[in-house]
């Protein structure tokens, strides 16, 4: 019985049974992530079929992927906050982020990886690139948002003034930014030009359902349509368009669980493949001696991001095309 238990002690000792906990919870992580990114790009794709969507490849898309990562990373990065105010925390992001891609490459160069040495930190920059553009404000997202607000400034000038510009004008008084810098711009184009081809101009511009219904019913009330069903048109118009506001921001608030699930899964599972890496010699010689190593970590670790920049696509409020 006692030779029993020194087998087992023997075993069971915290320096084989750690490694295999550790490795147990990465690859728990890893499938688990994995899961969540295939449902919700199936959810995606479910979408774009019911909603007739399909994606496009541009010419300057091409373009814009040859010009240099850091130039654009940092662009992108000082657009972003500014957007948020803090402008003046510029260079400790965008030197903190260099600063951790320099450790990145020193640490595969120290575990005798040299390509993927230069391949991951160019990696991770154009993945930051492309997250600071989803976190980025939209603006057709505050448009939308301003719209059923500026409708009601709409309906309650024209009961004082019979001119499109005077309208347009007066109601670009009462709203915020962007909305009323638009407005500002199409009230001074009206002075010089036909108001009729400046609206239609304004939907052209803009391309967007919400926009376009705006502009024809205005055109509409200049052409012979009554001020009478005008207004009605509007109030309709306007109530839409809040409603559809209001069902963005449940659908935002509704993904909020599931979006906390997925971060803490991402970071356990970050953190459980670090602590393999740093703290068990047998898991960094498989991660970094062998293929199937390798293959494990760029895909768990590939999988982790995935599922960061899915959760910031589920917390952002879908614009109407």
């Amino acid at each position: 019985m006692s030779g029993l238990k020194n087998q087992l002690s023997n075993i069971f000792t915290m320096d084989k049974v750690l490694p295999v906990i550790i490795n147990g919870i990465l690859i728990i992580s890893v499938v688990i992530c994995a899961m969540v990114i295939l449902n919700l790009i199936n959810e995606k794709r479910m979408r774009d079929k019911l909603h007739g969507k399909t994606t496009k490849k541009k010419a300057e898309d091409v373009f814009l992927n040859r010009v240099s990562l850091f130039k654009r990373f940092y662009q992108n990065l000082e657009f972003f906050l500014i957007e948020k105010g803090k402008e003046g925390l510029l260079d400790i992001y965008y030197y903190g982020f260099l600063g951790v891609n320099a450790c990145i490459l020193i640490g595969f160069i120290v575990v005798k990886q040299y390509f993927l040495a230069i391949v991951i930190p160019l990696f991770l920059l154009y993945i930051a690139n492309k997250i600071i553009k989803m976190l980025a404000v939209d603006l057709m997202e505050q448009i939308e948002e301003q719209l059923p607000s500026a409708i009601d400034h709409i309906i309650r000038v024209s009961s004082k003034y019979g001119d499109m510009k005077s309208i347009i004008y007066e109601t670009a008084r009462s709203c915020d930014n962007p909305l009323r810098e638009i407005l500002e711009n199409i009230s001074r184009k009206m002075i010089s030009g036909d108001a009729e081809t400046v609206l239609l101009q304004f939907g052209e511009e803009y391309d967007n359902v919400w926009i376009n219904s705006l502009v024809f019913t205005l055109i509409s009330y200049m052409e012979d349509a009554s001020k009478t069903t005008t207004i009605e048109n509007l109030r309709h118009l306007r109530n839409i368009l809040e409603k559809e506001n209001r069902l963005k921001k449940s659908r935002v608030t509704d993904a909020k669980y599931s979006v906390a699930i997925n971060y803490f899964i991402a970071v356990l599972a970050s953190g459980a493949g670090l602590l393999n890496i740093v703290l068990n010699p047998k898991g960094r010689e498989f991660f970094f001696s062998s293929f199937l190593g390798l293959i494990c970590f760029l895909l768990g670790y590939g999988a982790v991001l995935g599922t960061i920049m899915l959760n910031i696509k589920m917390t952002r409020v879908k614009k109407s095309k």
